[in-house]
């Protein structure tokens, strides 16, 4: 008897079509028997270009490979009354499952539109790649456990999307548990500590509209979640557990945070976030919040208008005993005018007593508008060293603690005298108000830094303040270079250079530190018995002063070609009587 050409395809291995199963596809007729025939073939199913209406939920356990060719179809999920999910798929002999070019409508009458589960080992993992899958309109109603658009859970070796969108996920009012349970985009979590996702990549995914339609409920509204479980057998630090977001990812109104990860290394580069609606408030919760292990973020924007922003933009910690690392380079923030952004990077480690940082680099991020903290570097343990460099930031607000304007400020959540490390060079403040480059011990902390500084622009200077000196509000400032110092103490050793092209007949003055004196070498331009060696404090005294510099104590002496005096705290003038305009070079060496 020779085989229909229905029944050829559905020889044992040979793709289907919903078709041959009775699948109508007009978007009208109920096709959940004809698609949970197919899906229950477990053979390749080719959807076509149709729109298929269920009206129950799917589910398959998965003994074989799952490959669904969408080619533009849609499946709209319809049900009578509110489910827990829409397609269920649970693995439990570690199969492959590739989803193509389909779009699936929750109609938001499901908590979960698609649920990938694999509860057994990472001996049998799952390996899932979706290519061009769209996922819409998913709403969480306490009746039914989770709240994620898609949600995977187990073990997993490698989690791909390629392409594709997530949007319109909803947590009405009442729904949720505040802190814990809410709605998501997607989320992938662990089972046991030996049932979880290894890696996870996602390349050109966008995320729209994750939001709780009251818009006073601030927490649980997250785009994207991918969860670890701890090492076993008492070893701190995440599994062997890995994120990458990349390719032009595009996260757009997750009212809660974009990304949220606790994994050992999460990856974003070359993705954007934006914000244009959101909470009555006008603030969410992190963009980028990666709770545990090392964060690289690269070549990101993050814009932000209609009064809508983000508590913070990147947020990182880390686990007790865990050294992990941030790298935070090339990103952009765009503010509109009359919005103030809280805080650009904080670091939060967990209470430990070994260095949970081994390095914290932000390089060559940009911050268009206003902000109040641009790093915020909170410690809870000794030797945490971090690097700001060549940063821009048009306006900095003024921080309600220190009544200050500073570009870093470093601070402990704890009660110990824990210790920080901090180099900042080459770092840009663009705005008109004065603002100091970075302060630690902030009141209400124990917080001590040891700061090497050069190369920043805009901030102030003032060589005659009290570095670490509580008392002072305007204590930390552009520091110079430090040549040494004691860790733990304030009696620390500065150098800097200050240059001017005084004109002749005009005097200029140039900073040194004043309390326990300074050494001063001076050189001008025009010839080599210009210079002078001398110390200052409240007076000044000769070392070695050339022919053509007449050195003062605290009045003009009037006889050299260059007379030079301290005129003021902190404060030496240069007057230029050598008949032409000439460079002074001055070089400040200062024992605190």
């Amino acid at each position: 008897m020779a085989l229909t050409k229905a029944h050829n395809r559905m020889i044992a291995g040979a793709p289907v079509n919903v078709a041959d199963f009775g699948a109508v596809g007009d978007g009208v007729t109920d096709d959940t028997i004809a698609l949970q025939a197919a899906i229950a073939t477990q053979r390749p199913i080719y959807f076509g270009e149709n729109t298929y209406k269920i009206t129950s939920p799917i589910t398959q356990i998965l003994t074989q490979d799952v490959f669904w060719e969408g080619n533009g179809s849609k499946i709209i999920y319809d049900p009578a009354s509110h489910t827990e999910y829409a397609i269920r798929l649970t693995d439990t002999v570690g199969v492959n499952i590739v989803i193509n070019n389909i779009t699936i409508d929750g109609s938001k009458q499901c908590n979960k539109i698609l649920e990938v589960l694999n509860n057994t080992s990472n001996t049998t993992s799952t390996n899932f790649v979706a290519n061009e899958l769209l996922i819409e309109n998913c709403k969480r109603l306490n009746t039914f456990s989770g709240g994620t658009a898609v949600f995977l859970r187990g073990a997993f070796g490698d989690i791909t999307f390629n392409g594709g969108s997530i949007r319109d996920c909803e947590l009405p009012a009442g729904q949720g548990t505040s802190g814990s349970v809410g709605i998501a985009g997607l989320s992938i979590t662990w089972y046991s500590d030996t049932s979880y996702a290894r890696r996870v990549t996602l390349n050109g995914i966008f995320i729209e509209k994750v939001y709780s339609s009251d818009l006073a409920y601030g927490d649980d509204q997250d785009g994207f979640k991918y969860f670890a479980p701890d090492i076993s057998g008492g070893v701190s630090g995440k599994v062997e557990s890995n994120c990458v977001i990349m390719g032009g990812c595009r996260f757009v109104n997750c009212y809660g945070r974009s990304i949220k990860t606790q994994v050992r290394n999460t990856v974003v580069r070359d993705s954007s976030f934006e914000r244009t609606e959101g909470l009555t408030s006008g603030v969410g919760n992190s963009e980028v919040n990666a709770q545990s292990g090392s964060i690289a973020i690269t070549a990101c924007t993050f814009a932000y208008s209609n009064s809508q922003i983000p508590e913070k933009v990147i947020g990182g910690s880390t686990m007790a005993g865990w050294k992990s690392s941030t790298a935070i380079r090339d990103c952009e923030v765009y503010l509109e005018s009359g919005t103030t952004l809280n805080i650009f990077y904080v670091a939060f480690p967990s209470a430990v007593t070994t260095n949970p940082f081994t390095n914290c680099i932000v390089e060559n991020c940009k911050v268009f508008g206003t902000v109040t903290k641009f790093i915020d570097f909170t410690t809870n343990s000794e030797k945490n060293h971090i690097t700001v460099s060549d940063n821009w930031v048009d306006e900095i607000a003024v921080e309600a603690t220190t009544s200050e304007r500073n570009l870093i400020y470093v601070r402990t959540s704890g009660s110990s005298p824990y210790y920080a490390y901090v180099n900042a060079r080459g770092n840009v403040y663009a705005g008109s108000n004065t603002a100091y480059l970075g302060r630690d011990s902030v009141a209400g902390t124990s917080m001590d830094a040891s700061w090497s500084a050069y190369d920043n622009f805009g901030f102030v200077n003032n060589w005659n303040a009290q570095v670490n000196d509580a008392s002072d509000p305007l204590s930390n400032h552009a520091l110079a270079t430090k040549i040494t110092g004691e860790e733990l103490s304030i009696n620390k050793g500065y150098f800097g250079m200050q240059s001017q092209v005084i004109a002749n007949g005009v005097t200029a003055t140039f900073d040194f530190r004043q309390s326990n004196a300074s050494f001063i070498i001076l050189q001008t331009s025009g010839a080599q018995d210009q210079h002078a060696i001398f110390t200052a404090g409240s007076t000044t005294t000769s070392l070695v002063t050339g022919a053509g510099v007449a050195l003062g104590n605290t009045t003009n002496p009037g006889t050299g070609a260059f007379n030079v005096w301290r005129s003021g705290t902190g404060e030496i003038s240069v007057e230029n009587d050598s008949g032409t305009s000439r460079t002074v070079s001055v070089w400040v060496f200062a024992p605190n």
